[in-house]
């Protein structure tokens, strides 16, 4: 509640979460599910499995891949990446590694961390890569406060 004793003021990101969702169905790709940002503060809640995507990147991926998913020194930009990268070909990647300019990046097939949640990863990059959430830590729509 704020101090006028209504609830906060939040606006929905409906035109570039419909658009996702929509580019999601015809592509077959998971799409970015329920993203709300706060009107000033842009404090975001997010569906479970972006915020297990957010959790599988800071616990594997950032070390590469920067905090932001922006790359690193051996490790390219994964936001710019997704531009021309599909689900599938990003499941490929993450699967079974790849070799870039400067580095390798592992394969993680046979990682349970990972393996079980690339769709979720996925979900979570999309959602960074198309602007619909802003870098940091989400909250899952559920999170109380």
């Amino acid at each position: 509640m704020s101090a006028t004793g209504r609830p906060p003021r939040r606006v929905w990101l409906l035109p570039t979460v419909w658009a996702t969702l929509a580019m999601a169905a015809v592509l077959g790709r998971p799409g970015v599910a329920d993203v709300r940002c706060e009107d000033v503060t842009r404090q975001c809640r997010v569906s479970d499995d972006i915020y297990m995507g957010w959790r599988v990147f800071h616990s594997v991926c950032n070390h590469c891949h920067g905090q932001d998913a922006r790359g690193g020194s051996f490790a390219p930009d994964l936001l710019a990446s997704l531009g021309s990268l599909d689900y599938a070909a990003f499941r490929r990647v993450t699967e079974n590694g790849a070799r870039g300019r400067v580095g390798v990046m592992p394969g993680y097939k046979d990682n349970p961390t990972v393996a079980g949640q690339i769709e979720a990863l996925y979900a979570y990059l999309r959602a960074r890569a198309d602007g619909v959430l802003p870098a940091g830590r989400p909250r899952r729509h559920r999170d109380p406060g």
